[in-house]
């Protein structure tokens, strides 16, 4: 596609004292205590939390981190956060972003705003990872996910981004194990003028690994997303499947939503594919909706909880319903009504 192109840093923008590329190390602060949620908010400084669950360990429960950001005056901010599960553990966990700029006075020029997630799964460990994001703050983000796979680890990683700020975030996962899994599944909003790019590679450098990553976005005024996918495959990941999909919903002529997929592939014996569309509600499905009861606006509302259902419903049942209030709202259709 001649037309697309990659986001960059806003020239001028505001990153205080750091270097302003991936946070450099710090402390990590181990967990409080069982079910007890990290918050973590407010200072200039790059904060940290180490979540480790021992080898064998087994828990139902979602343990919480919570991640406040807060507009500073003037410098950037930067936050980590390293998830550890030791052979043979399974865990639940939620990493929650959220910030508002309301009644702050918002700075001239764009500030930086850097976080990084870390994932080590040792042998045969399980993650369900819920990584949701609502960010109203003044801020270019840069995200840096990393997650890496041993023998027979398993993650099902759902990611929800409603953040209204610019910013580049990336996710890089490493199958280094025989046997290992990935179900990675986005929902993304997106309104206004936000420009954002999303960055995801998926590594497969051992026998029999297997990963599926579903994309979903809708989008609607000027709003632009671009998606860029790669599956990786090296030459000793024999018996590899892999898939990679994304799907965008444009509700609005001057939104505009770009995918680039790409297979990089260095053995013969595998399974590999990837697929993308892009295109508006359709205008059979509406009418439908609209023949039953509702009107234009509950029509659309309820094509784009349809479109990204699939991954609001990997969700924990509260937050999945919270999400979808979140997408009604960011995307700002109108409740489900009937026609007066």
């Amino acid at each position: 596609m001649s037309d697309t192109h990659t986001l960059e840093r806003p020239k001028g923008l505001l990153t205080g004292s750091a270097s302003g590329g991936q946070p450099a190390g710090s402390p990590d602060i181990e967990a409080a205590r069982p079910g007890a949620p990290e918050v973590f908010g407010g200072g200039n400084a790059t904060e940290a939390a180490r979540l480790v669950f021992p080898a064998g360990d087994k828990s139902d429960e979602v343990r919480l981190v919570q991640i406040e950001v807060s507009p500073p005056a003037r410098e950037s901010l930067h936050y980590r956060a390293t998830i550890e599960l030791g052979e043979g553990a399974e865990a639940k966990v939620l990493v929650r972003f959220a910030g508002s700029s309301a009644g702050i006075a918002v700075p001239p020029r764009p500030i930086l705003l850097t976080t990084a997630l870390e994932i080590r799964l040792a042998a045969h460990s399980r993650l369900k990872l819920y990584v949701v994001s609502e960010l109203s703050v003044p801020y270019f983000r840069e995200a840096f996910d990393r997650a890496v796979l041993q023998e027979g680890a398993k993650l099902e990683w759902t990611m929800i981004g409603f953040d209204e700020n610019n910013g580049i975030y990336s996710a890089n996962i490493d199958l280094s194990g025989a046997e290992s899994e990935l179900d990675l599944a986005g929902a993304y909003g997106a309104h206004r003028n936000t420009e954002q790019e999303h960055i995801i590679s998926v590594h497969h450098s051992a026998p029999r690994t297997r990963s599926r990553t579903n994309l979903k976005s809708a989008l609607k005024d000027s709003a632009h997303l671009i998606f860029r996918g790669l599956i990786h495959v090296e030459a000793t990941a024999r018996g590899t499947d892999a898939y990679l999909s994304d799907r965008n919903l444009i509700l609005e002529d001057g939104a505009r939503a770009e995918s680039l997929p790409q297979l990089k592939i260095e053995t013969d014996d595998v399974a590999c594919s990837h697929g993308a569309t892009t295109g508006g509600p359709r205008e059979e499905a509406l009418f439908y909706l609209m023949s039953r009861g509702l009107d234009r606006d509950a029509a659309k509302n309820m094509l784009v909880l349809g479109h990204l259902g699939s991954v609001f419903s990997r969700l924990p049942a509260d937050l999945a319903e919270e999400m979808e209030g979140a997408a009604a709202s960011s995307l700002g259709i109108g409740d489900e009504r009937s026609c007066p």
